[in-house]
């Protein structure tokens, strides 16, 4: 609702996710973005006054974000398969970049500089990241400000860490299925460009009335299909 009316618009939106309140995976952040991209706002800055990750969110991507979660720094995208280990904990945005503040800003040597703040929020994330260290063999990175941890590659850590949920994502199979849209969609557009051209040319004939008047209706009908067609070869 904040969302819609940032944005000057209203409608009825309906959202059902299974993502954890506090675990810094942006869920309600995402939902957000996502209005704010539908009603047309692209004031990244203005974003955050719906919370903290939401001008994150709505650039989307791979970023470095400072401030008050405003100042979103847009970073190369990179492939990886990731394992993500949410433990029965949550951590406020507002309340780690708080934290973050009262620290003197700390910028560590991992790719997360919300990491001390967080632990400065829950203690209790520590002792999962030990307990991730020990069942993976190498340390997890914050995800976010929230209580998710994520390591890179697969790793198979769920029944080493009970209360805890672990969720693989394999990009491989999302290459996969994007390259095979692409190819799908590059061989739809070559067999459908030329009939469609036929089509064109017969429609720019009838259009022109090369070969008598047309009333109002077939000129109407004409007009139609060459729309229709130039919109498929765009």
């Amino acid at each position: 609702a904040k969302a819609l009316r940032l944005g000057g618009c209203t409608a009825s939106v309906h959202v059902h996710k299974n993502i954890p309140h506090g675990g810094g995976l942006g869920g309600g952040s995402a939902d957000a973005a996502a209005v704010l991209r539908w009603t047309g706002w692209h004031d990244v800055a203005g974003a955050s006054r719906l919370g903290a990750d939401v001008s994150f969110c709505l650039v989307g991507g791979r970023a470095r974000v400072r401030g008050i979660g405003d100042l979103v720094e847009s970073m190369p995208h990179i492939d990886l398969d990731i394992t993500l280990v949410i433990p029965p904990l949550s951590v406020s945005s507002p309340a780690a970049y708080r934290a973050w503040d009262d620290l003197g800003g700390p910028h560590t040597d991992g790719p997360n500089d919300l990491e001390p703040a967080a632990l400065r929020v829950e203690p209790r994330l520590g002792r999962w990241r030990d307990r991730i260290r020990e069942a993976a063999g190498v340390s997890p990175t914050l995800a976010g400000s929230g209580a998710t941890w994520f390591l890179i590659g697969h790793h198979d850590v769920a029944d080493a860490l009970p209360g805890a949920m672990v969720v693989l994502h394999d990009v491989s199979d999302l290459r996969r299925l994007e390259n095979l849209r692409s190819e799908f969609v590059a061989n739809v557009s070559y067999q459908l460009r030329t009939p469609l051209n036929t089509i064109m040319g017969f429609s720019e004939i009838l259009t022109n009335q090369y070969f008598g008047t047309l009333n109002e209706r077939q000129m109407e009908y004409t007009r139609t299909i060459m729309d229709a067609s130039k919109k498929l070869l765009l």
